[in-house]
């Protein structure tokens, strides 16, 4: 009985007072993609498929991917094509009057779904549509937005693309590293790059992850434990670099200096 009136409760539209909102083409409900991950947990399969259904209809950017990702995993991939492309089409010069899609600023939203078509052609081994994505995607990329960047880079790892995902992501740090005021954001960026480059190019990560530890001491929001726990990172990661190229003597140095920081650590 909670889980159908919880239902019924976010699929009503958002109330608003705002007279550009009455007039916009689409409709917020209460529900977000949260709620859709909530009733799939708790096993309400039929509610959630519901809820993502109805989010999607109402212009809900994350409900129609989830569409589309889904219909990409299942191997359904006309269906996941016609989404895709359609998303992009929404968002090209000439297409009606919108220009913006369920929160998402339409480069975004255009950049996952290229990232989308390029899977679909890969999977069908079409080299031809491949080729051609993937300069549409790299000319994309050479835009000022950072966020643009970030969501397609994103996507790339989700698909699988960690080796892109790692070259945008390092292009992005590269750029920024010389932006003194974004110390956060630059440290943010470094970590995600980090994490992903970590199984591939350990090295790779200890260094940005280095420097963005040396540029966060300078911020407000730097908490004390990252004294340790920051340093601690880039030990490990170069540490295992060290290894990877038999460098015994920085292997050595860098699991002594981990050990100084953590004594504790009985993972390391």
């Amino acid at each position: 009985t909670d889980f159908q009136r919880l239902f019924e409760f976010v699929i009503r539209p958002r109330p608003t007072r705002v007279l550009q909102q009455r007039l916009s083409r689409t409709t917020r409900l209460r529900a977000t993609m949260e709620i859709v991950w909530m009733f799939s947990r708790l096993d309400q399969t039929e509610l959630a498929s519901t809820t993502l259904r109805r989010l999607a209809e109402s212009g809900d950017s994350d409900a129609v991917f989830e569409i589309a990702t889904r219909a990409l995993d299942s191997g359904y991939l006309d269906a996941a094509k016609n989404v895709f492309q359609t998303i992009v089409a929404m968002h090209s010069p000439g297409y009606g009057q919108q220009s913006r899609f369920g929160g998402y600023s339409s480069p975004a939203v255009t950049g996952k779904a290229m990232v989308g078509l390029w899977v679909v052609a890969r999977s069908r081994g079409d080299e031809v549509q491949v080729a051609k994505l993937d300069q549409q995607l790299r000319l994309l990329l050479c835009g000022p937005s950072d966020q643009l960047s970030r969501v397609v880079a994103d996507y790339l790892a989700v698909r699988g693309e960690s080796a892109w995902a790692m070259q945008v992501y390092e292009g992005m740090l590269a750029s920024r590293f010389f932006d003194g005021d974004e110390s956060i954001g630059f440290y943010q960026d470094a970590r995600r790059y980090a994490l992903l480059a970590s199984d591939h190019d350990a090295a790779s990560a200890a260094k940005w992850f280095d420097l963005a530890t040396v540029r966060i001491i300078e911020s407000d929001q730097f908490l004390p434990t990252a004294f340790v726990t920051l340093p601690v990172y880039v030990h490990r990661w170069a540490l295992e670099a060290a290894i990877e190229r038999k460098f015994a003597d920085d292997a050595e140095r860098h699991l002594k200096s981990a050990l100084r920081l953590d004594p504790m650590d009985v993972d390391l």
